[in-house]
């Protein structure tokens, strides 16, 4: 047994027999993905009236030009009494009755408007509005204040939601969440909204509809309709987290952007935004607004920039359709354990690299046995379970290419490979519909690329340099300050970790990324290509020329552990890469084999020009 650890020939094959049973987990994953491809491309009700105004067209005529560019789905808000008021619809008065006191009341147009009103206020209002009938299309109103009155919705838009329907677009109800709602009024707004055609709900302003005590009320309603539940990206919205825990089963994810934000994009960075948003992050509805405020054709350029996404996006695979949500991969409890077994005893190979060959087979079976009973659980344990297991092959690939010495590239490329294991050990191990949508997402992802980090890079530095000695040395002010910018870039590089929102990422750095984008299948990750392999594969140069013996580096000996220590966070973000566990499987995978080649040709020619430099400085003694 302690052979078995002691050979770094081990670590490849723990690795490849997890690599085989993390593939069919997410081979499962990967049929959930395939079997979801459809996209809604939908506007807003405001949008297309006002463009179809500017235009001279009907509201009809510019839906209907845009159905033929791509729209599928249209967003109705909630009407309100007020807003019936603002527009002439409805008259507020005072009339007097058999009493001396004068009751407020409202006239209408039409008898619907009046049906339609009635049931609003009794949604809203409840016992006040009993005995309130109408008389002549004149409704006297309860005694509310006047800003309640107003606020009162009266449900979607009966002309808006049959054009829709007779047109072949799915409605996508706004429903806000007015102060005082009951779970009366919350199952009440819900059940109408569906009566109207409606089949996907979106919340309207900053909190879900019934946030926070009449929440079930809006699970319950959901579940009983059958209405799907929209979670916007990137917004903070009150009650989202909640909803996505109860009515997973019924989530589907909705990515679009506001008009300030698509004002400072160029017209194919605003294309580029939604087709990553449907491909990249699994978005199955793209809310789309205008590019432009200005135009002679107003609903015309809005058709274009919808074709022009809808092209992108079907280009990926996708297509325009009805959204769904995403299924349960069934993946069984039994493959998830063999995944924690095997990872455990990569646990037990690594434990012994850093703590010895006695205590580290005691410590690595504790840690294996941890990530083994946390596979046989679900939530806190599993994920922890996960994180264990992402800490794993990092670092054995770390000592793997050290004891294998090998050549640049395929040190490199093989070290590079051994660590993503751990990244499909997290992908099969959470592998379930609420990772897909993020009800649940990767814990600790800051831990899983830093601690290897601070451990690796103390080890390498261990290895390569006699550490007693090395402390006692007097330290230069050049060596100081290079060492002090290392260290700023690699955290750097960490606090960047995660981080996907494109409002956190300069204009400089968008416009790199856009270039990425048009040349590569999937943009790579920065700081991979640019840094971390790079700085990998000059160090492993380095220790290849020297014949993998310290003695022979000479002055450049604590370069080296710098450059490994810079190299180890691009094995960490090949892990994290693959913990972003909303984005398609193979879309990460893509992501990581860009980077890694990359990476090596940007190495490869860093090190062909600093080759002559960095030799004279070592003490090669057999060439």
């Amino acid at each position: 047994m302690r052979k078995f650890f002691d050979s770094h020939y081990s670590i490849a094959v723990i690795a490849l027999l997890t690599a085989l049973v993390c593939a069919l987990s997410i081979s499962k994953r990967i049929k959930v993905e395939n079997d979801n491809q459809s996209v809604m491309f939908a506007a807003e009700v405001d949008t297309i009236q006002s463009y179809s105004a500017a235009q001279g067209m009907t509201f009809e005529e510019g839906l209907k030009e845009l159905k033929a560019k791509g729209l599928n789905g249209l967003v109705v808000p909630e009407e309100t009494i007020g807003e019936l008021i603002s527009d002439g619809r409805a008259e507020l008065t005072g009339v007097t009755l058999s009493s001396k006191e004068q009751v407020r009341s409202l006239l209408f147009s039409d008898e619907e408007t009046v049906n339609r009103v009635t049931r609003g206020m009794q949604i809203r209002f409840g016992d006040l509005v009993k005995s309130v009938v109408p008389r002549d299309r004149r409704l006297a109103l309860p005694p509310v204040d006047t800003s309640s009155l107003r606020s009162t919705a009266i449900g979607l838009d009966p002309s808006v939601t049959r054009l829709a329907t007779e047109n072949g677009i799915r409605i996508i109800a706004r429903c806000s969440n007015p102060q005082g709602v009951t779970s009366r009024a919350v199952k009440a707004t819900l059940t109408w909204a569906k009566e109207m055609g409606a089949s996907i709900f979106l919340a309207q302003g900053e909190q879900v509809l019934g946030r926070r005590d009449a929440m079930d009320a809006t699970v319950s309603n959901l579940k009983s309709t059958g209405m799907l539940y929209a979670s916007p990206e990137f917004a903070k919205l009150g009650g989202d987290v909640e909803m996505l825990g109860k009515v997973g089963d019924q989530t589907v994810r909705l990515h679009s952007a506001q008009a300030a934000e698509l004002d400072k994009l160029s017209l194919d960075s605003a294309i580029e935004r939604f087709r990553k948003a449907a491909r990249e992050r699994n978005m199955r509805v793209l809310l789309l607004r205008g590019i432009s405020n200005a135009s002679d054709a107003p609903v015309t350029t809005f058709g274009d920039f919808i074709q022009a996404i809808v092209f992108q996006v079907q280009k990926e695979g996708l297509k325009v359709g009805t959204p769904e949500p995403y299924k349960e991969p069934g993946v069984p409890k039994p493959l998830k354990i063999l995944i924690g077994a095997f990872a455990g005893l990569g646990a037990v190979w690594v434990a012994v690299r850093i703590f010895g060959t006695d205590r580290g087979v005691i410590l690595g079976c504790l840690g294996g046995a941890v990530i083994l009973l946390g596979t046989t659980r679900e939530g806190t344990a599993l994920q922890l379970a996960a994180l264990l297991a992402s800490l794993v092959f990092p670092c054995a690939a770390f000592y793997f290419m050290l004891e294998a010495k090998l050549s640049p590239w395929i040190g490199l490329v093989g070290s590079a490979l051994l660590a993503m294991v751990s990244g499909l050990c997290v992908a099969g191990l959470l592998n379930g519909v609420e990772y897909y949508i993020r009800a649940e997402s990767f814990p600790g992802v800051k831990i899983s690329v830093f601690l290897p980090v601070l451990i690796l890079g103390v080890a390498g530095f261990a290895k390569l340099n006699n550490l007693r000695d090395a402390l006692k040395d007097p330290i230069t002010w050049g060596a100081a300050v290079t060492g002090l910018v290392i260290m700023a870039i690699i955290g750097l590089m960490i606090l960047r970790t995660g981080n996907d929102s494109p409002n956190t990422v300069s204009g400089g750095e968008l416009a790199f990324r856009g270039l990425l984008e048009q040349i590569l299948p999937v943009r790579p990750r920065s700081k991979e290509f640019l840094l971390a392999f790079p700085a990998l594969f000059v160090g492993l140069a380095m220790l290849h020329k020297a014949h993998y013996d310290p003695a022979q580096l000479g002055k450049v000996r604590g370069w080296v552990a710098l450059l490994l220590m810079l190299g180890v966070v691009g094995l960490t973000d090949v892990v994290n890469t693959m913990c972003h566990l909303h984005t398609p499987v193979m879309t990460s995978i893509i992501r990581n084999i860009e980077g890694i080649v990359l990476g090596g040709i940007v190495g490869q020619i860093v090190w062909l020009a600093l080759q002559k430099f960095l030799v004279k400085q070592m003490e090669i003694k057999n060439g």
